[in-house]
């Protein structure tokens, strides 16, 4: 999840106020689970155009993997000897980039507005 919530301070910089999570299942016995959240908040002051990096969402994920024998790996007690496992941890890291842009609409002058409704009025009567 990411939620920016942007405030421009002046024509050439924007206050951001950036809050991000990223929430995980982890597995445990008899088919439960549970859920790992990381969460980042921040406000910066950011020029326009510029880009803002947040980094340091990491999740961590790990499979495990038996492998053996076929058939000679399940003996009751004989089938440890064929049998293995292996175990990979993985991290992911979230990154999120962020460009923001202050747009000067035109609709907020006065004569433009005047000449659209002008525009307007005679697609109308015409």
């Amino acid at each position: 999840m990411l939620d920016v919530k942007p405030l421009s301070i002046e024509s050439q910089f924007v206050d951001l106020s950036v809050s991000s999570d990223v929430s995980t299942f982890i597995p445990s016995s008899e088919g439960q689970f549970g859920i790992a959240r990381q969460t980042i908040n921040t406000e910066v002051l950011v020029k326009a155009g510029e880009t803002l990096i947040i980094g340091g969402l990491i999740a961590k994920e790990t499979t495990v993997t038996e492998n053996g024998v076929p058939g000679l790996r399940r003996i009751l007690l004989l089938g440890r000897v064929f049998r293995g496992e292996e175990k990979r941890v993985r991290y992911v890291e979230t990154v999120a980039y962020i460009t923001p842009y202050i747009d000067e609409p035109s609709f907020f002058q006065p004569e433009i507005i005047a000449k659209d409704v002008e525009e307007q009025f005679d697609r109308v009567t015409n």
